[in-house]
């Protein structure tokens, strides 16, 4: 019997180690995992508030007066004179 209790006193130390150091590793790995996760949305937006902002973004819009910024590249330039 005794050497089935030295087998223990030496393997049980070690194996629970190894299950230490594996549910560390889970637990970062998850903890890593959630923080770098999609940030939470608002799941109850306040639809009077939203309604409002983009009614002043469309009166802040001037569709009608819609003119060209495009900058001409120069061989466009040359082409377009």
């Amino acid at each position: 019997m005794p050497a089935v209790r030295e087998y223990l006193l030496r393997t049980v130390p070690l194996v629970g180690s190894l299950l230490l150091a594996a549910y560390c590793l889970a637990y970062s790995r998850d903890y890593v995992y959630r923080k770098k996760g999609t940030p939470t949305f608002v799941e109850d937006p306040n639809d009077a508030e939203l309604y409002s902002f983009y009614q002043k973004t469309i009166k802040s819009r001037d569709l009608s007066a819609w003119e060209n910024k495009r900058v001409f590249r120069e061989w466009e330039a040359k082409q377009s004179k």
